[in-house]
């Protein structure tokens, strides 16, 4: 696992509360004692049953689960237990399990149960001298009981190799005839179930099928049946009913057809009648109305005619006057302003030549102003030059002096806390490498003392083995003790794999004790680097005070010196009151003022 990703799962896990920290824990011991190796579907199945022990109802999208499932899919080629380990020793998470120690036991109860999950960050506080290091630390703390830790679960997985030999020692003793006869037995009465069943399911299969198709046939005779039926009788009510309509609305044609012959004839009489005296009528109406008409007209047409004739002339008379009175006015308008552009044109041109006239005065009197100006900046900045290069020069020479001096003895003071370091450094991995030496002597012993032991009952339960089967006293000993032999073999074989196997475990752990040893030399380089950075830090501190010490006692030899910046000059110019360093500031606004009086007076 990389360390961004490390630090990754380590800043998630910071966040989870201290009850679902021990749930995972729990997890994590419960794929150990499976003792097979772990999977997603394997994972997610004891998750499950876990929070359903606990009483907690598990959500479609666990946080929990889904930050355990990233941290297995994390790192393919080592465990998950080392890797959650790692975690919580980069999140400064302290995990105690006090049923986890040299009596390893598979309980569930006893990992659950005293189990404390605790954040504790602890402030990056450094002393001045590594002298100051306690080993009461929280950091030294968490380390030792990480070391005790990984010891018991290494410790774990000895006694557990040592329940699976005797498991594989229990399935090379059993009856190979017996386990032949049991399979071949398996075997047949699988087969016969299985061609009994099939042979069920046929016959099932068949008597369904007769059945379906007397039941289809009989469904289709009856919908055939039934759709003929139905066809002749809708066939017969249809004749039925065209005949009926058909009687019915000829009986309603020829009385209709009767009704309007009648009413035909009438309606021709009556036709005839109205119609001779409307017209008639009408033709009396329209003589007269044409008569009146005709005299109307020819009374109201001569009184248009004049009417239209007097408008005329007088909207003609009314527009001509209109006309000559804005012809008037339009030529006296004209005049006027012929009069007024030529006025303003000569008036135009004598203010032109006035400005012009102003304009070049006063662009020379700024031009020899600017020379002048140019020349005393000149000659002041270059004098201004000389007199601060001399004094920066002696400044510089001071300042110098007095930070190699300090840097003498912060060298030597560092180089005597660097030895003090390496001294404490030297101390504390003596102390390490002791206390691995035991563990591991004691490790061994106790290893060997378990070896001696099974071997002692091994040879004892050999001995008895060999009586009761020989039967020494009898005839039949030939096949046994050609058994024996072949067991005694197959034993030897297992004897080889099992020390090839311990052997494998033993440089298993002495790597884990070099990388431990090596963890344990990085957190004390660490350690080191820390401590000089902070001691650098402080002696910069030291150094910055002294410095503003000094400019703070030589504050007035500094006022005395040339400023640096423009803006600073401009100030220093601006305090000052000799006639030597007047400001050109103050020169522009006596020139401006000394201006504005002369305009005012020539106004």
């Amino acid at each position: 696992m990389s360390p961004e990703e490390l630090a990754s799962f380590a800043r998630a896990i910071s966040n989870f509360p201290q009850q679902h920290i021990d749930h995972l824990y729990q997890l994590l011991l419960r794929l150990q004692e499976t003792h097979v190796d772990p999977d997603l579907d394997l994972i997610r199945s004891e998750y499950h049953a876990l929070s359903s022990e606990d009483g907690n109802d598990t959500l479609p999208n666990d946080p929990y689960l889904q930050w355990i499932i990233d941290l297995f899919n994390s790192d393919a080629h080592s465990s998950l237990y080392t890797n959650f380990l790692d975690v919580l020793d980069e999140a400064h998470i302290d995990i105690t399990d006090a049923g986890t120690n040299t009596d390893v036991e598979t309980d569930h109860g006893r990992h659950a149960g005293p189990m404390v999950a605790s954040w504790e960050p602890q402030p990056a506080e450094r002393s001045h001298s590594p002298d100051t290091f306690n080993e009461h630390d929280p950091r030294w703390r968490q380390a030792i009981a990480l070391d005790h830790r990984k010891l018991a679960s290494q410790a774990l997985e000895a006694w557990r190799d040592g329940l699976q030999r005797k498991r594989e020692a229990i399935l090379d003793y059993e009856d190979a005839r017996a386990n032949e006869f049991a399979d071949q037995f398996y075997h047949k009465t699988l087969a016969r179930k299985a061609v009994s069943h099939w042979r069920n399911t046929v016959k099932e299969m068949q008597s369904l099928e007769r059945v379906a198709i007397e039941h289809r046939a009989r469904k289709d005779a009856i919908a055939v049946l039934t759709s003929w039926t139905l066809g002749a009788r809708e066939g017969l009510f249809k004749r039925v009913r065209d005949e009926r309509l058909l009687y019915a609305s000829l009986g309603m044609w020829q009385g209709k057809v009767d009704t309007i012959r009648e009413m035909q004839q009438k309606a021709d009489i009556q036709y005839e009648t109205h119609v001779t005296q409307q017209v008639l009528v009408k033709l009396f109406t329209t003589t007269s109305q044409l008569q009146q008409d005709q005299t109307q007209a020819a009374l109201t047409y001569k009184q248009m005619l004049s009417r239209k004739i007097l408008r005329l002339w007088r909207a003609q008379l009314n527009n001509l006057g209109a006309l000559e009175r804005k012809r008037e006015s339009l030529m006296s308008t004209f005049a006027g302003r012929h009069v007024l552009r030529l006025w303003y044109d000569r008036t135009r041109s004598q203010i032109d030549e006035k400005q012009a006239l102003l304009a070049r005065e006063q662009m020379l009197k700024v031009k020899f102003f600017r020379r002048w100006q140019a020349y005393v900046k000149q000659s002041k900045e270059a004098k201004y030059t000389i007199a601060y290069q001399r004094m920066r020069r002696k400044v510089k020479v001071g300042i110098a002096t007095a930070v190699l001096t300090n840097w003498r003895q912060q060298v030597s003071k560092i180089r005597r806390m660097r030895e003090v370091a390496d001294e404490f450094q030297a101390r504390q991995n003596a102390e390490a490498e002791h206390r691995l030496a035991l563990v591991a002597i004691m490790s061994m012993y106790n290893k060997t003392q378990q070896i001696g032991d099974s071997l002692q009952q091994a040879q004892k339960f050999r001995r008895e083995k060999i009586i009761a089967r020989l039967e020494i006293f009898g005839n039949r000993w030939l096949l046994p003790t050609r058994q024996i032999m072949v067991n005694q073999r197959t034993a030897d074989n297992y004897h080889s794999i099992k020390t090839a196997g311990y052997t494998l475990s033993r440089l298993r752990s002495w790597r884990n004790v070099t990388y431990r040893v090596k963890r344990l030399e990085d957190d004390a380089d660490r350690l080191t680097q820390r401590n000089e950075r902070k001691r650098t830090a402080d002696l910069l501190q030291k150094w910055r005070r002294g410095a503003i010490k000094w400019d703070s006692e030589n504050q007035g030899i500094e006022e005395r010196l040339l400023p640096v910046t423009p803006a600073a000059r401009r100030s220093q110019l601006l305090a000052s009151t000799t006639p030597a360093s007047t400001p050109a500031s103050a020169l522009f606004r006596k020139t401006r003022a000394l201006k504005g009086h002369r305009q005012e007076d020539e106004d």
